[in-house]
């Protein structure tokens, strides 16, 4: 399929998709896991990831078009969900990804990014524990009309 603007003039709008899921058990440390693969033409609108163990450690990255976001690692607390948003940086002049978890989720915007190929995928950088490790991805792929 040509890429939008690419010989095809017809409309297009983002299809909502089954979501994205990971529910790896074991995970092993500083492993990255994907949760949602390398997929063409997406717009992504929300992630969250869990660990089933007290203060290991996660990383969230996401990769749009070659260019790599990484989220701070965070400290997490069992059975909680940290949902990832967007952030921009003034001082730096650049995006950041940050983990909140649902209160704040709630106040803040919905996660939106989109790109040509698109990636996301999470990590443990501790072994604290053999908890699963679990992600979501909502996204959309863009289709004609």
């Amino acid at each position: 399929m040509p890429r939008h603007g690419e010989g095809d003039d017809r409309l297009g709008m983002f299809e909502y998709q089954p979501p994205a899921v990971l529910n790896q058990a074991n995970p092993t440390q500083n492993e990255w896991y994907d949760i949602l693969p390398p997929t063409d033409n997406v717009r992504v609108y929300s992630i969250a990831v869990n660990i089933e163990d007290t203060n290991e450690d996660i990383e969230v990255r996401v990769t749009v078009d070659g260019e790599v976001s990484l989220g701070a690692q965070v400290g997490t607390a069992h059975s909680t969900a940290y949902f990832i948003i967007t952030v921009p940086e003034p001082i730096t002049r650049t995006g950041t990804l940050q983990y909140t978890i649902i209160a704040e989720f709630i106040r803040n915007k919905v996660f939106v990014v989109e790109g040509h190929t698109v990636q996301v995928e999470v990590r443990k950088t501790s072994a604290v524990g053999v908890g699963n490790l679990t992600g979501i991805v909502l996204y959309g792929v863009l289709t004609r009309i």
